[in-house]
């Protein structure tokens, strides 16, 4: 078993691990409450997240297009230590928790279904220009699924576009390039124990980061992307002369482009086996028996 501590939070556990954040009071954090395991009590109030007062970002000239809106998802909640004693809460998604510190990050997107928790120094906001965008591919992906529906039973078909990527904005603008290493140092520190600045994500299992270089590419399994930074592109994998390959293919995977760093998860796939002769001999039992039931039914008729 692992435990990794801090003033504000503790991750137990090695494969599965959970997350065990304390709340003094007067501190407050925003969950996912899907996946709260254990609470100290049900004393904290409760506010759903984006009913909380909007940040300067969505009143800025880098919104002023009103394309950033708080996320809205009925799952993120606000909670806050109101009384004197300690509170504490236990998450987990089942798989292994990643921390995330914004500022090392170029605008990072990450899917809203494998956010934990977050800290009130952090924003998560939907941008509507990336998901138009996102949603876009997958349609176009899913009408070449349907042009292919012969072949879809050897592959287990995964939509994205279902899985919604949010931007992670922290409150406070910071520039990591003007900072010399000992006050970088110093700065990440002290993020981690007040946990001001964090944000908490999980997979069914391991996360593993890759950073891209320019023009470098790379294909990835749809369902097993969790994050991506904005400089990220994404393209359909060619399918030529309409042959799809088993081990990928244009309806179970993407093609990502650098520069960029992605965070991603291992995931299983799983593909069904099919016995020709096996189908074509229950084929042929189904119709006899329906041929048998028929017979059955005329004789008593008949009588």
């Amino acid at each position: 078993m692992s435990f990794i501590n801090s003033d504000s939070y503790s991750i137990i556990g090695s494969e599965s691990q959970t997350i065990h954040i304390i709340l003094n009071k007067n501190e407050k954090i925003n969950i996912n409450k899907k996946y709260l395991i254990s609470a100290s009590s049900n004393e904290l109030r409760e506010v759903i997240y984006n009913k909380i007062n909007s940040s300067n970002i969505e009143n800025s000239k880098e919104n002023s297009d009103k394309k950033l809106q708080k996320v809205d998802c009925p799952f993120i909640i606000n909670l806050k230590n109101t009384k004197s004693n300690i509170e504490y809460l236990c998450l987990s998604k089942g798989g292994k928790i990643m921390t995330i510190n914004p500022y090392l990050y170029d605008d990072l997107y990450i899917k809203l279904d494998s956010i934990i928790a977050f800290n009130n120094g952090v924003d998560v906001y939907t941008d509507d220009d990336k998901n138009k965008k996102l949603n876009t591919f997958y349609f176009y992906r899913n009408l070449i699924k349907r042009n292919n529906f012969r072949k879809n039973y050897i592959f287990q078909t995964e939509d994205l576009s279902q899985n919604q990527f949010c931007l992670i904005k922290p409150k406070i603008k910071f520039n990591i390039n003007k900072t010399t290493p000992q006050n970088l140092s110093t700065f990440i520190f002290s993020k981690n124990n007040k946990i001001s600045d964090l944000i908490f994500i999980s997979g069914n299992c391991s996360l593993l980061e890759k950073r891209l270089g320019e023009g470098e590419s790379m294909i990835l399994y749809t369902s097993s992307l969790i994050a991506f930074e904005k400089t990220i592109s994404f393209e359909l994998i060619p399918d030529e002369e309409n042959n799809l390959k088993s081990y990928v293919n244009i309806l179970n995977h993407i093609k990502i482009i650098g520069p960029g760093l992605i965070i991603f998860e291992t995931n299983q796939k799983i593909f069904p086996t099919y016995d020709n002769k096996r189908k074509i001999i229950i084929i042929f039992i189904s119709v006899l028996a329906i041929i048998i039931n028929v017979i059955i039914f005329l004789l008593l008729f008949l009588e």
